[in-house]
């Protein structure tokens, strides 16, 4: 059968081999093990692929899109956690600082009090004195020496003076008063980052990240997390750092008031349902809900990286009864 142009009114059909267009399956002699395949069924599962390959690339933007944004969420939740931290150890050195000023400046000020009363006391007695050395010049100039002494000495003697030579403002030492301020300072900055490490061992003491569900029995159950959703037979629920959201094609954030120790998964197979549990308060997590199951389901129990040692703690299956 000789070869034909193309006809928009004719179903067309592809040699595989040499390539050539025939109206009708190949039957002569020299095509007849030759496989054909229909132009029409061809081009339509070329279209198909191609908005395959599309659908594809656009779901894995919108996953790096989705892992853009929760990075960003986590770095901003992380940067204001450290930021309070270091607010904190800021006001941890300001305070001893100003305790530091303040312990100078009280001890200055009690050598200024003392010297101040010293002062008084001996400018007291310089006044009396004056007072008495105006008074032997008026009388010394009369010229009676006699009414002199005898005035200074039994009618107005001397009066009794301080012997202030023993008396002297001892300056306190303030040698070491900085080493001690930052002694201190020390002690309540490593109680302070005692506390912030403590603190951060807590949230690391169970699980960091993990992922349980169920799975179609046709599809991986090994796949990266991020290519796992309901429309490829995925209905799980999902933990990372805290964050918690489903399998949904658009994955859905859950805000929970707590974090759930045991979580319990339900499966209705006539009601096409998948439920999460915080199986400790019976409280419900999340729902899949007409889930359509055209096959079987198997369990799905990913424990998730290590993460240097931040998520080793054990994914522990148990049954929880009815």
């Amino acid at each position: 059968m000789a070869a034909v142009s193309p006809s928009f009114c004719e179903e067309q059909f592809l040699c595989c081999i040499c390539l050539e267009v025939y109206t009708d399956p190949c039957t002569t002699e020299r095509h007849r093990d030759h496989q054909t395949v229909s132009l029409k069924e061809e081009g339509e599962e070329q279209q198909a692929t191609l908005k395959l390959q599309i659908k594809d690339r656009r779901v894995k933007v919108q996953e790096i899109q989705r892992s853009v944004e929760q990075s960003q969420r986590k770095a901003e939740a992380e940067k204001q956690e450290g930021l309070i931290v270091f607010k904190a150890l800021v006001e941890c050195v300001q305070q001893r600082a100003d305790s530091f000023k303040q312990s100078i400046a009280e001890k200055q000020q009690k050598v200024k009090e003392e010297a101040s009363q010293l002062i008084e006391q001996i400018q007291t007695e310089i006044s009396e004195l004056e007072q008495r050395e105006a008074e032997m010049e008026q009388l010394w100039t009369s010229g009676d020496h006699l009414h002199f002494v005898q005035t200074f000495t039994t009618v107005r003697p001397a009066p009794r003076l301080s012997d202030w030579s023993e008396n002297t403002i001892r300056t306190p030492s303030y040698k070491g008063t900085g080493a001690q301020a930052v002694s201190e300072l020390r002690n309540q900055l490593n109680t302070e980052i005692e506390t912030f490490f403590e603190a951060e061992l807590e949230k690391v003491e169970g699980k960091t990240g993990w992922e349980v569900g169920v799975a179609k029995v046709s599809v991986d159950r090994k796949q990266s997390v991020g290519s796992q959703t309901v429309q490829k037979g995925y209905w799980t629920l999902r933990m990372d750092n805290g964050d918690y959201q489903t399998s949904d094609d658009r994955p859905v954030a859950l805000f929970l008031q707590s974090r759930p120790e045991n979580v319990g998964v339900f499966v209705d197979r006539d009601e096409g349902l998948v439920s999460f549990y915080d199986a400790d308060i019976a409280s419900l997590l999340h729902s899949f809900t007409d889930c359509g199951f055209t096959e079987n389901v198997l369990p799905l129990f990913n424990p998730c990286g290590n993460m240097y040692g931040m998520n080793s703690a054990p994914l522990v299956l148990t049954h929880i009864g009815s």
